[in-house]
């Protein structure tokens, strides 16, 4: 036989790049967990919106995965090219791929969960601080009938209250943020007034009611000009704490609904309107002592204290009069605090929100 009669042989067939079954299987187990992982995260929501978002939901879970999967599948073709037409190759860079993408979901919806987890820990921290708060001061008024303001309990609260902003994201964090920034200033006012008015207690209880020195009044009228100081603060906060929100809030992409019905349930929960009211009928009560004190350091030597009665004479009856006016306002104005701090503290019960 001579060499031109020799059969040629054919080329070597060129086998295509095929994902194979398994590597499909775990697409679609990629598929599904992305799923239960985006579900999970965004149950609230769905629940909220119904139907059609959960549909948008599957439906756009469902093209992200095709999407990534034709990726990934040419990313690997090429790789099987270049190993010389290796389809073991070209697999197991498929399935490292979608391995890689897979876990990609899964560690970052358990580092979701866990933050959840944790924000929900914090606000419920902050809940039952805040729930044991207003528990000892209902105790406390039912029992002394008054108030002690306690500023190591309102810190705690607030530096809880703080830590939450951590967990919150997007437009629940610029609200959370607008929200917390008034609650420190209003925390921090209340701390300042709380301070002032110690002084001026124990000032007072140190004078006694005898006052046997004019330095005495100066000293109360000059500490009631601190009280004075702070109650404009924290009064004024209180009185433009709506508006004050509101126009921080204008800044945040929410509805207006959204917007009204934050600023409502700020309001109600925070006890803003009654906190006012309590404040102004305080400083009032203060008024009236700064009044009564002014009015003996003008008479300073035409009085005398009656320690048989526990009370002051005037020389003359005009003045003896207005400080009898004083008292009779002053009692008014406890009365009616009284009442106020009543209402708040004794006549709601504790799971009212008010």
């Amino acid at each position: 036989m001579s060499l031109h009669e020799i059969p040629p042989t054919s080329p070597p067939k060129k086998l295509p790049f095929t994902i194979g079954w398994l590597n499909w299987s775990l697409v679609l187990l990629w598929w599904i967990v992305s799923e239960i992982l985006v579900f999970a995260g965004m149950s609230d929501r769905i629940a909220s919106k119904g139907t059609p978002y959960f549909i948008g939901i599957v439906v756009g879970g469902t093209l992200m995965t095709l999407l990534l999967a034709a990726v990934i599948k040419f990313i690997s073709w090429l790789v099987f090219l270049v190993s010389g037409r290796d389809r073991r190759v070209g697999r197991w860079v498929f399935a490292g791929l979608v391995g890689f993408f897979m876990l990609m979901p899964i560690v970052n919806g358990a580092s979701k969960m866990l933050q959840r987890r944790n924000a929900k820990l914090a606000v419920s921290n902050v809940s039952q601080n805040i729930d044991d708060l207003k528990a000892s001061t209902r105790e406390e008024f039912m029992e002394n009938g008054s108030v002690e303001f306690d500023p190591d309990a309102v810190r705690k609260v607030q530096e809880e209250m703080n830590d939450t902003l951590q967990y919150a994201t997007g437009a629940d964090r610029q609200v959370a943020t607008v929200l917390f920034a008034f609650n420190n200033r209003y925390f921090d006012a209340a701390i300042a007034y709380s301070e002032a008015t110690t002084v001026f207690e124990e000032l007072a209880e140190r004078i006694g009611e005898e006052y046997k020195n004019e330095s005495d009044l100066d000293q109360l009228i000059e500490s009631i000009k601190s009280i004075e100081k702070e109650s404009e603060q924290i009064l004024g906060m209180l009185r433009t704490c709506e508006s004050s929100i509101r126009g921080e809030l204008d800044a945040v992409r929410i509805s207006k609904l959204q917007r009204d019905e934050l600023i409502a349930s700020f309001l109600s929960e925070g006890e803003i309107p009654q906190s006012l009211l309590i404040y102004e009928l305080d400083w009032q009560s203060y008024q009236i002592l700064n009044e009564m004190l002014h009015l003996l350091k003008e008479e300073w030597g035409k009085w005398a204290y009656d320690d048989s009665d526990d009370s002051i004479v005037f020389d003359d009856d005009e003045s003896g009069a207005k400080l009898v006016d004083l008292c009779m306002r002053l009692d008014e104005v406890s009365e009616e605090l009284y009442d106020t701090q009543r209402s708040q503290y004794i006549d709601e019960s504790p799971g009212d929100g008010g």
